[in-house]
Formats: structure tokens, C-alpha cells, sequence
């Protein structure tokens, strides 16, 4: 699954961001599972927990990560970096979760104590993904 693209619609952008507390987690890829209920987040590296996002209607839960054995017809569809959150672009059309496809850290910023540091990283690339029940259409490998 690791080499695996994601590649649904994908958008090119140049948005930097920064964090205000060093986050242990952010700097490893996670798979992008699809289920027939739900779209599900793994760290590639070990982690007890997962986030799924119910395919019908867009809620947000924390499972262990032995909860997907109990799931049907999983599927990997790429590994990514990271959730952006949900987008709803107009009302008539479907939500879209925006997953980061490509980013690459630009630097490092000082916290007050100067004992520390925060990673910036710049995104270089999204993918949106609807969810709904109906199974996600990949377009081929970019």
C-alpha cells in the first residue's frame, strides 16, 4: 500500500503552515484505507489508534487499529500525509475530505524558550476525495 498514489482530483497549492506545539505524529505518512462504510487513517508506523470517517454521514470517530479486521472489502487507495479537514464547495454537490498529498518541510521556528523547535511545512498538493456511500473514482497514477 505505502507506494501506492492517491490521486482522485489532484490540485496544486502553495500553502504554508506552521504549528504551535511540536506534534510527534505529523512528520509520518498514514494509509488512506476505503471500507464500505467508512474512509479510515492508519499511520504507516505503529499506532493503537485510527480515525474513520463514516462514508454515509461525514462523522468523525477514533477506533483501535484492530477495529478494521472487523470491517468489509478494505481497501487501500495511497498513503498521504496528512487531513486537511471536510470542504463543501456548494450545497448541491457531496462533501470532500482534502487529505495532503506531497508536502515538504521549508524550516524551523524557535519556540519562546528557545529549547525547542516547530517544524513549517509547505503543502504542495491535495487531494479531495467525496464522501458517499459509492465508491471513490481513482483516476490513473500521476
Amino acid at each position: 500500500c505505502f507506494g501506492t498514489p492517491l490521486s482522485y482530483r489532484k490540485f496544486s497549492a502553495d500553502i504554508s503552515w506552521g504549528l504551535t506545539r511540536p506534534h510527534p505524529h505529523l512528520c509520518k505518512m498514514m494509509e488512506f484505507i476505503s471500507t464500505d462504510d467508512h474512509y479510515i487513517l492508519h499511520q504507516l508506523v505503529q499506532c493503537e489508534h485510527a480515525l474513520w470517517i463514516c462514508r454515509q454521514t461525514g462523522a468523525f470517530s477514533i477506533h483501535a487499529s484492530w477495529d478494521l479486521a472487523q470491517e468489509s472489502n478494505p481497501e487501500c487507495l495511497g498513503a498521504i500525509w496528512g487531513l486537511v479537514g471536510k470542504l463543501k464547495i456548494h450545497p448541491m454537490m457531496e462533501e470532500q475530505l482534502v487529505l495532503i498529498r506531497e508536502c515538504e518541510r521549508i524550516l524551523d521556528l524557535p519556540d519562546a524558550s528557545l529549547k525547542s523547535t516547530y517544524p513549517v511545512y509547505r503543502v504542495k498538493s491535495v487531494s479531495l476525495i467525496p464522501i458517499s456511500p459509492n465508491p471513490p473514482t481513482l483516476e490513473p497514477p500521476l
